[in-house]
């Protein structure tokens, strides 16, 4: 192996551990957040896994699903989640705004199918993963359609407010996307990190390797909005159509008790609140 090339090789590793170093610091507040919610939504994943044969715990009993497949879907989210925070940590922001579009999708996906028996009976059974998807969510704007109407069973808003929130949502949709389809602001932008001071100061400098950037404040923002909201949202849909306050388990119980924290949390951060770390 030549020289040159070696040392190319050794500056990944390097711009790692600089771009850690450099990030850690000013993402403290959100790592704490995103680590509580990522733990929560991990005690039920734990408290419903080993539960794959015997009669629904935290799931209705006649749901077609055992526990062990919402501890599945819960996985899903809470690695996503996490991935997408070492990914902001180690200066990979656009990469990481890729995956809040996948987590974002999985969220709402999570939601309708286990609000709805019959949506989850047709995603587990069809003959075709892909068919599924579309007849369930992306056929005339399902998934915003039936999220739509769950929020507007759950939640407390107005109707202008719902309204709001959907226009949002699907501005975000498209925002993230770009990461995705590999949009030319997404790509020529994305390869740019982005000051933590006066951003019309700089220094721009290339994210090659990966680069801490203030870019990721938004990313992580965005994150622990979508999973304070989804664990709100769960744990209504598990307490209305589910079994879950029936259930004994430890780590079931942890979900329960820590929903106050998580929202409380969440709206410390997101808000700016000057009393988040007394929180904590």
């Amino acid at each position: 192996m030549g020289e040159n090339i070696k040392n190319l090789i050794d500056g990944i590793y390097e711009n790692k551990k600089e771009s850690i170093s450099d990030s850690e610091p000013h993402f403290v507040k959100e790592v704490n957040v995103i680590d509580y919610i990522s733990a929560s939504l991990g005690a039920l994943a734990l408290g419903t896994l080993n539960n794959v044969e015997k009669e629904n715990e935290v799931l209705a009993k006649d749901f077609p699903a055992t526990d062990m497949w919402l501890s599945s879907h819960l996985t899903n989210i809470v690695n996503t989640a996490l991935s997408i925070k070492d990914l902001c940590l180690n200066g990979f922001d656009t990469q990481a705004r890729a995956l809040v579009r996948t987590l974002d999708e999985r969220i709402y996906q999570a939601l309708i199918l286990f609000s709805s028996a019959e949506d989850y009976r047709g995603w587990k059974n069809a003959d075709s993963s892909k068919q599924a998807y579309y007849e369930i969510f992306s056929k005339k704007k399902s998934l915003l359609n039936k999220i739509t109407r769950l929020e507007n069973k759950y939640l407390t808003l107005s109707e202008s407010n719902h309204v709001y929130l959907r226009s949002l949502r699907e501005e975000s949709d498209e925002y993230y996307s770009d990461c995705i389809h590999g949009a030319h602001v997404s790509v020529i932008a994305g390869a740019l990190a982005y000051p933590f001071g006066n951003i019309e100061e700089g220094p721009f400098i290339s994210a090659l390797f990966g680069r801490a950037s203030s870019c990721s404040f938004q990313t992580l923002n965005h994150m622990i909005g979508q999973l304070a909201y989804f664990s709100h949202m769960l744990n209504v849909i598990l307490i209305d159509m589910h079994s879950i306050e029936k259930s004994n388990n430890e780590y079931v119980s942890i979900y329960c008790s820590s929903q106050t924290k998580v929202l409380d949390l969440a709206k410390k951060l997101l808000l700016h609140d000057d009393d988040f770390n007394s929180s904590e």
